[in-house]
């Protein structure tokens, strides 16, 4: 293997989810050789067949046939998962896990290995559309410093552009990734569903196109405060609050928690426009009853 760039490995995906399979399908397009995988259920053994033309094999037995092994089960099963192949990984082989929250501290003690923590900053769906995805997306990698070359070469090779997370950032990392990501999917429902109940048909794609375009702006660092807290506008969040009742209770804390956020950050840049009185506070209070 050279210092810059992996030479062709034989890899095994050990937990053929909508992850493994896809970073799989991205190193065989890469020039990779995927030579078995593992995973439980007929979704698993579809995935392996369907994106990455290999045999379904118990756990131990991929880490046998592989030089680069991807560790992709489900998040909650990633610790479990290590101890039970923690004597099967052999000298040499590169070990590398894509949880966001865990460094390379979960396989720093397994001698001999080259250990990388890789996490691909972008949703999955176990299909081949996300192939695409992971061409415009980013990964944080976490490695030893004289792995760090290995790493990011693979995270290009999958077709993501790689940023470096200490050790010590990766619990920080995966919160911020949580803030925007999983929170994010039960608002989105929620906002799809009340847009629907409004008589909007085209409610996914309106939201989706509204979001991309919103997260086009703040990235540019050229959103102005626009939304009803950070411009006084006391009515208006009793509006939506208020829209958000009925069908959608849980949302309304949600809601809440999201203007103050969006306010104490824009009083934090001097950017508030127009905050004459506590009318806004005095909204955002949650009532009594209300959780948040």
């Amino acid at each position: 293997m050279s210092s810059q760039h992996p030479a062709r490995l034989d890899v095994g995906v050990v937990g053929c989810g909508r992850v493994g399979s896809v970073l799989g399908a991205a190193l065989i397009a890469a020039g990779h050789r995927v030579v078995a995988a593992s995973g439980r259920g007929e979704d698993s053994r579809d995935r392996a067949a369907a994106l990455l033309q290999a045999p379904v094999r118990e756990c131990e037995d991929v880490v046998a046939r592989s030089e680069l092994v991807l560790l992709t089960p489900p998040a909650r099963e990633l610790c479990a998962l290590v101890e039970r192949l923690r004597d099967a990984f052999r000298p040499g082989q590169i070990v590398l896990h894509t949880h966001p929250r865990f460094g390379i501290g979960l396989l720093a003690d397994i001698p001999h290995i080259l250990p990388i923590a890789l996490h691909p900053a972008t949703r999955f769906t176990g299909t081949r559309s996300d192939l695409a995805r992971l061409q415009v997306s980013r990964a944080a990698v976490t490695a030893r410093g004289e792995h760090r070359a290995v790493a990011e070469a693979l995270a290009v090779e999958m077709g993501a552009e790689p940023f470096w997370v200490d050790e010590q950032g990766r619990a920080g990392y995966a919160a911020a990734i949580a803030l925007l990501g999983d929170h994010l999917h039960g608002l989105f429902e929620v906002g799809v569903a009340r847009l629907r109940e409004s008589g909007v048909e085209q409610a996914p794609a309106v939201l989706a196109g509204y979001l991309q375009a919103s997260a086009d702006v703040v990235a540019s660092r050229a959103a102005h405060p626009h939304g009803a807290a950070e411009t006084g506008d006391a009515p208006g969040l009793a509006s939506d609050i208020a829209a958000l009742a009925g069908g959608h209770p849980d949302a309304r804390p949600a809601y809440r928690d999201g203007a103050r956020v969006a306010l104490a950050t824009a009083l934090r840049r001097g950017e508030v426009i127009d905050l004459r009185d506590d009318a806004v506070f005095d909204t955002l209070r949650s009532p009594e009853g209300e959780s948040g």
